[in-house]
């Protein structure tokens, strides 16, 4: 009995043996892919250097709201002149420079994606005088993003961020300092 518990107990140890050696020999060829392969690809919308911004111009359909840089705060001078949240314009700058899509659109037709009538356009002027314009159009079909383009990039892009609209669409009562 003893010799058939111990044939019984040396044919699982030789199949678990066997089942190791092909587990290695087969899966050690296989392609292990890379965390950024299967991750969705991204693309960087616009990249600034929010210390060299001197004015922000914030253009909704309906109004318009011009801050500037004034020592180390912000200013409002349009619609009325008024000290700006320094904190919510660094928010903002923050979120422009973080502003990423995950489709990449190779289109000149901006009608299509209500881009030559935007919802919300942002103009940065720079120290040197570079000027960069982003405009956010219409959500997509499915309203899990919504359409960008800069003056920097010929693409169309479809920000993976719905909450930009909102977190840009900035007036003077939103930046006043309290």
């Amino acid at each position: 009995m003893a010799l058939k518990k111990f044939q019984s107990t040396l044919v699982l140890v030789v199949v678990f043996a066997a089942l190791l050696v092909f587990v290695y020999f087969v899966e050690k060829d296989r392609e292990v892919k890379d965390e950024k392969e299967v991750a969705e690809e991204t693309y960087n919308v616009i990249d600034i250097d929010k210390t060299q911004v001197k004015e922000i111009i914030f253009e909704q359909p309906d109004k318009k709201t011009r801050v500037i840089k004034e020592g180390e705060g912000w200013k409002i001078i349009e619609p009325i002149t008024y000290q700006a949240r320094a904190s919510k314009i660094d928010e903002t700058l923050d979120t422009i420079n973080k502003l990423e899509g995950n489709q990449k659109i190779d289109s000149t037709d901006l009608t299509e994606f209500k881009l030559d009538k935007p919802v919300v356009k942002v103009t940065l002027l720079m120290k040197n005088d570079t000027q960069y314009e982003i405009l956010l159009g219409d959500k997509n079909p499915q309203e899990s993003g919504i359409y960008v383009k800069t003056s920097t990039q010929a693409a169309v892009y479809l920000a993976n961020n719905t909450l930009i609209e909102t977190q840009l669409k900035l007036d003077e009562e939103v930046l006043k300092e309290d």
